[in-house]
C-alpha cells in the first residue's frame, strides 16, 4: 500500500471528509489498473481501518467500499460473521438485513412496517426469532436495548413462522430514528415505500432492488455521501435532504421529485436526469454554478450562498425558483419554457436570454441596469426593484410588464412594442417624449417626476387607463385628439384643468382628481363634461386636498360623484 495513503488511514487525526474523499479517489484509480489480488488486499485493509474510524472516533468517513453487502461494510468482523450465520440459515427467505449502532447502551426503539400481505418475523443477533407478524396492518417491533453494532434480519414466513423462500415482499419498509448504519435488501420487493430517514447511514445501494412498484424513497437526515439506485424505473419521490453529499450523479434517474436540499453539495451532474412537476430541489447547497444541459424538469435552486452563475439550456417544466442567492450575478437562458419562473432577490447584474419563454417570469429585486430578451415570450414579466435604465423586449408580452421602482428617466430607453399593460411607477420620468408604447392599453406612471403634461412634451398614445397620480403635476393639457376613459390624476398639484382629454362616451368611465387644488371653474367643468356622458356606470372623484366645492349639481345617476 502506498505510504501516503497508509499514513492517512492510520492517523487518528485524519478527520476531514476531503481527506477520505481523496483516499477513495486514489483507491479507485489504483483499482482501475490493478489485479484482483491487489484489489482484495486493499478491500480487507480498508474495511478494517474504516470500521476502526467509526468505532474509535465515532466519525463517518463517507468512504464507499463497493462490495456485495449493498453499499459498503459498516460493521465489525463480529457482526459480519453474525450476518453470514443468519444468511446461511434461510438465505432466500430473508427480505433484508440492517444494523444499528449505539455508543452507549440505548433503550429499545421501534421498528415499523406497513404490511400489505404475507407474514414476517424478526431474527436477532443471538439467533432468536421475534413473533410472527400478521399481514394487512401496520406493526411496530421493538429493537432490544444494547450498545455497539446490532444486526437484525427480517424473514418472510407463513402463519406458523416457517420461512418462505423467494417470497415477494409487498410491504412498505420504515426504519426511522434507529441509528441505522447498514441496510441490505435481498429478495424481490413489491412495496411502494422505503423510509430510512433520521439514521446514521453513510452509503446505500438500492440498485439490487427489483421493484417496479417502488415509488417513494426517503433517506433524509442521514450521513449519506453515496447512493446507488436502480435507474430502470420511474420514482415518484426521492428525498435525500440533510445528508453529506458533496457530489451527485443524476444520470439516468427519472423521478417526479428529487430532493437534495441542505447538503454540502459542491457539484452535480444533471445530464440525463429527468424530474417532474415537484422539481429537483437544490436549495441550501454549496453549488457555485449550475448548468442544466441534458436536464429536464422543474427546478428549485434558492438560498445557495456560493452560487455565482446559472445556465438554463433547453430545459423547462412547471416551475423554476432561483431566489435569495446573494452572490448570483450572471444568468443565461437559451431555449426552454416554464409555467412559473422566478430569479428574484439575487445580485444579478447581467442576463442573456434567447428563445426562452414563461407564463410568469420574475426578475425582481436584483441589480440589473439593462434587460433584453431575444425571441422570447412572456405572459407576465416582473422587473421591478432593479437599477434599470434600458429595456428592449422585441418579442411578445401578452398580459403585463412591471418596471416599477427602477431608474428610468426617458421613454426613449423603453422598447416594448407588444404589451397591453405596463407599470412604470416609482421611476424618474418627466415627459412622454420618445414614448412608443402604442400597443399599451393600461399605463401606470404614478410616483414619477412629471411636472406638466402638454402638447410640447410629447404625444400621449391612446390608453384605456392612464395613471399619473402622485406626480408633482401642475399642468395637464394633452392634445385635443387624446382621450382616455380611465384617468388617475389624484394626489398631484393641479390647480386648473378644463377636462381636456377625458373620454366620456365609453360604457364605463373613471376619473380620479382627489387631493389636488382644483379651482371652482375646473371642478364645475369636469362635472359638466362627465354629467352629459351616456356611460352605463362610472365614477368621478373630486374630494380631498383643497379642491373647491362645485356650484353645479350633477344629474347623471349612472355616475358616482364625490367632492368636498
Amino acid at each position: 500500500m502506498p505510504r501516503h495513503l497508509q499514513s492517512e488511514i492510520h492517523s487518528s487525526f485524519s478527520k476531514s471528509v476531503p481527506t477520505w474523499q481523496y483516499f477513495r479517489d486514489s483507491i479507485k484509480r489504483l483499482f482501475d489498473a490493478s489485479s484482483t489480488t491487489r484489489r482484495d488486499d486493499f478491500n480487507n485493509h480498508v474495511v478494517r481501518e474504516h470500521n476502526r474510524k467509526i468505532k474509535r472516533l465515532n466519525l463517518p468517513t463517507n468512504l464507499l467500499i463497493p462490495n456485495a453487502d449493498a453499499g459498503g461494510r459498516l460493521k465489525t468482523d463480529a457482526i459480519d460473521a453474525i450476518e453470514k450465520t443468519l444468511k446461511a440459515a434461510n438465505s432466500t427467505a430473508f427480505a433484508f438485513y440492517f444494523a444499528t449502532y449505539d455508543s452507549t447502551s440505548a433503550s429499545a426503539r421501534s421498528l415499523s412496517f406497513s404490511t400489505n400481505g404475507g407474514y414476517w418475523r424478526m431474527i436477532y443477533e443471538n439467533g432468536t426469532y421475534g413473533t410472527v407478524t400478521a399481514s394487512g396492518a401496520s406493526h411496530a417491533t421493538a429493537i432490544p436495548a444494547g450498545s455497539g453494532y446490532r444486526i437484525f434480519g427480517v424473514m418472510i414466513c407463513d402463519a406458523s413462522g416457517n420461512p418462505i423462500a423467494d417470497y415477494e415482499f409487498n410491504s412498505s419498509i420504515t426504519i426511522t430514528n434507529c441509528n441505522l448504519v447498514y441496510f441490505s435488501y435481498q429478495n424481490f420487493f413489491d412495496g411502494n415505500l422505503i423510509n430510512l430517514s433520521n439514521n446514521l447511514l453513510t452509503n446505500v445501494d438500492l440498485n439490487t432492488i427489483d421493484s417496479p412498484s417502488l415509488s417513494y424513497i426517503n433517506l433524509s437526515n442521514n450521513l449519506l455521501s453515496y447512493l446507488k439506485l436502480n435507474t430502470i424505473y420511474t420514482y415518484n419521490s426521492i428525498i435525500l435532504s440533510y445528508n453529506k453529499f458533496i457530489s451527485f450523479d443524476g444520470a439516468g434517474i427519472n423521478a417526479n421529485s428529487l430532493d437534495l436540499s441542505n447538503n454540502p453539495l459542491a457539484s452535480i451532474a444533471v445530464n440525463g436526469l429527468s424530474v417532474g412537476d415537484d422539481a429537483l430541489n437544490l436549495n441550501n447547497t454549496n453549488l457555485t454554478s449550475f448548468d442544466s444541459t441534458g436536464f429536464t424538469g422543474a427546478l428549485n435552486l434558492s438560498n445557495c450562498a456560493n452560487l455565482t452563475s446559472v445556465k438554463l439550456i433547453s430545459t423547462g417544466g412547471s416551475s423554476c425558483s432561483i431566489n435569495n442567492n446573494p452572490n448570483l450575478t450572471s444568468f443565461t437562458a437559451n431555449g426552454g419554457f416554464f409555467n412559473e419562473f422566478s430569479i428574484s432577490s439575487n445580485s444579478l447584474r447581467t442576463v442573456s436570454i434567447t428563445d426562452f419563454s414563461a407564463s410568469i417570469a420574475n426578475f425582481t429585486n436584483n441589480l440589473l441596469t439593462s434587460f433584453s430578451a431575444t425571441n422570447s415570450n412572456f405572459d407576465d414579466l416582473y422587473l421591478g426593484n432593479n437599477l434599470l435604465t434600458y429595456v428592449n423586449i422585441p418579442s411578445s408580452i401578452s398580459n403585463y410588464c412591471s418596471l416599477t421602482n427602477n431608474k428610468f428617466t426617458t421613454f426613449n430607453n423603453i422598447i416594448i412594442p407588444q404589451c397591453p399593460s405596463i407599470d412604470l411607477s416609482y421611476n424618474y420620468l418627466t415627459s412622454f417624449v420618445g414614448c412608443t408604447l402604442s400597443s399599451v392599453q393600461s399605463l401606470n406612471v404614478s410616483y414619477n417626476q412629471f411636472v406638466s403634461v402638454n402638447t410640447s412634451m410629447g404625444s400621449i398614445p391612446l390608453y384605456t387607463v392612464l395613471d399619473l397620480s402622485f406626480n408633482p403635476l401642475t399642468t395637464f393639457a394633452p392634445l385635443n385628439s387624446w382621450k382616455t376613459p380611465y384617468l388617475y390624476l389624484n394626489d398631484c398639484q393641479l390647480t386648473n384643468y378644463s377636462g381636456q382629454g377625458m373620454e366620456v362616451i365609453f360604457s364605463n368611465i373613471g376619473f380620479d382628481f382627489q387631493n389636488n387644488s382644483l379651482s371652482l371653474a375646473s371642478v364645475n367643468a369636469i362635472i359638466t363634461l362627465t354629467d352629459t356622458s351616456t356611460c352605463d356606470e362610472g365614477y368621478v372623484y373630486l374630494d380631498g386636498g383643497t379642491n373647491t366645492h362645485p356650484t353645479v349639481t350633477p344629474t347623471n345617476g349612472n355616475i358616482t360623484y364625490t367632492y368636498n
